[in-house]
């Protein structure tokens, strides 16, 4: 069960599209959605969709969502596995707009950052609007908080580097080891071709010795070719990092 901000989506083993509940793309939905789970309810929307699958003979669910998982252990009769990383609801989330278009959901990734956003921003206030007075309660919110972005930049940087590190390898494993950098590396310059004295100095502020090592590693690169189609289409996902 992948719970995304397009909506709540049911997935097999071999990712064949089961059931699903669109959020059709009212914020006040996802909102509501995710407050109620942070307040330990189970949304009626989600319980008739467990209904759903309970009809046709699914009762066991893997989770990545920790809360989501509790409700659905403590207050159904359904049972719901928390695994984090889950590599079926990873792939999921990170090919968002066409996992969903198997539903026959059309997304865009500027909605989708869009909607993020906006529940990002709705969450934190409500978090600190609760925490009101209570500084240890506001202390351990931030925390989670930070905990959580540290991992989805992990996540993110993981994939970037991996996908980048096919055309220019010797960037991701040896050179540059911050993640925003990287990330600024890849949507700025592009094509390893581009890593040039002039780039370089023009927009980044390198020591020598590592500007010299960036260029001569390009130079003599053994990853593959790659087009500037396929750099500008991930250059995108590069600066959420950013």
């Amino acid at each position: 069960v992948a719970d995304t901000v397009v909506g709540i989506f049911v997935i097999d083993e071999l990712e064949n599209p089961i059931n699903f509940r669109d959020f059709n793309g009212e914020i006040n939905k996802i909102i509501e959605f995710y407050e109620l789970i942070g307040e330990n309810n189970l949304p009626q929307e989600f319980i008739n969709l467990l209904e759903e699958l309970s009809e046709n003979g699914y009762n066991e669910f893997i989770v990545d969502n920790s809360n989501l998982s509790n409700l659905i252990n403590q207050n159904s009769n359904f049972n719901a596995k928390h695994e984090v990383p889950c590599p079926l609801i990873q792939s999921f989330k990170l090919n968002l707009i066409n996992s969903v278009n198997k539903y026959g959901v059309q997304i865009t990734e500027e909605q989708i950052r869009e909607r993020s956003k906006k529940l990002g921003e709705s969450l934190a206030k409500k978090s600190i609007s609760r925490a009101s007075g209570k500084d240890d309660i506001l202390i351990i919110q931030m925390i989670n908080t930070l905990d959580l972005l540290k991992k989805t930049i992990n996540l993110f940087s993981t994939r970037i580097r991996e996908w980048y590190g096919l055309h220019f390898p010797e960037l991701t494993d040896k050179i540059i080891e911050d993640h925003v950098l990287f990330s600024k590396l890849i949507s700025i310059i592009g094509n390893r071709e581009n890593f040039t004295k002039e780039n370089l100095q023009e927009k980044f502020s390198f020591k020598d010795y590592t500007l010299n090592e960036i260029i001569t590693q390009s130079q003599n690169s053994m990853g593959a070719e790659i087009d500037l189609d396929n750099i500008q289409k991930f250059s995108p996902y590069a600066k959420v990092l950013q």
